[in-house]
């Protein structure tokens, strides 16, 4: 949205007021300070010095600050239904602060291109790669975690990463055990795909 407002002209501007910046500089000390000298946040002595800045019309600006300052003591949001978080505090007193906000790239999701069963696709075939899995960082899976670094990330891995389990099992008559799917196996066939597993962990434990 704020790029299809930039095309038109348009900036959009993010406001606060020192009541609301108390929790932000004890979760980051020094920062605040930082971004002020480098002048990307500023901060006013009013609205109406806002308005002047970013030539914004400063009854329309009041007006929208209004407005969110009921949504505030309201704790509900009629114009655009957001969340509104508890210790957010009406923006009444100043001083304020300011920042033109503008898109950014936060994220590539490159890595090794797979399907659904986290099979490596050969990108000049379009077919799997026998015997080639991915899963998390390394895989352009096409899911993005609300939080990519931290624990949805580490869910959206092991979720694959069973997946992958599941995919990559196949016994065959002579015991060895070669890549398949998993769910195909008899209940017979599971368990002495495990005692093989098993058989195999052993020796790696011996050999230690």
């Amino acid at each position: 949205a704020i790029m299809v407002e930039q095309t038109n002209g348009h900036r959009a501007v993010a406001i606060c007021t020192q009541n609301n910046l108390d929790a932000y500089k004890v979760a980051r000390p020094g920062t605040l300070e930082k971004l002020l000298e480098q002048g990307i946040v500023k901060q006013y002595k009013d609205l109406d010095s806002i308005a002047a800045d970013y030539k914004i019309p400063a009854d329309e600006l009041k007006k929208t600050v209004a407005k969110f300052n009921d949504a505030v003591k309201s704790k509900k949001d009629p114009e655009f239904g957001r969340y509104i978080n508890n210790e957010q505090k009406p923006l009444t007193e100043g001083p304020w602060y300011a920042a033109e906000m503008s898109p950014k790239v936060h994220h590539c999701m490159g890595g090794l291109y797979t399907n659904i069963d986290c099979q490596v696709i050969d990108i000049v075939t379009d077919k799997p790669i026998p015997g080639l899995y991915a899963a998390g960082e390394v895989a352009f899976t096409g899911l993005f975690a609300h939080s990519r670094e931290r624990s949805e990330v580490v869910a959206t891995f092991l979720a694959l990463l069973e997946l992958m389990k599941e995919k990559r099992v196949r016994l065959e008559e002579d015991g060895t055990v070669r890549l398949t799917d998993r769910r195909q196996l008899s209940e017979e066939e599971l368990a002495r795909v495990d005692r093989q597993f098993s058989r195999q962990g052993e020796s790696e434990e011996d050999d230690r």
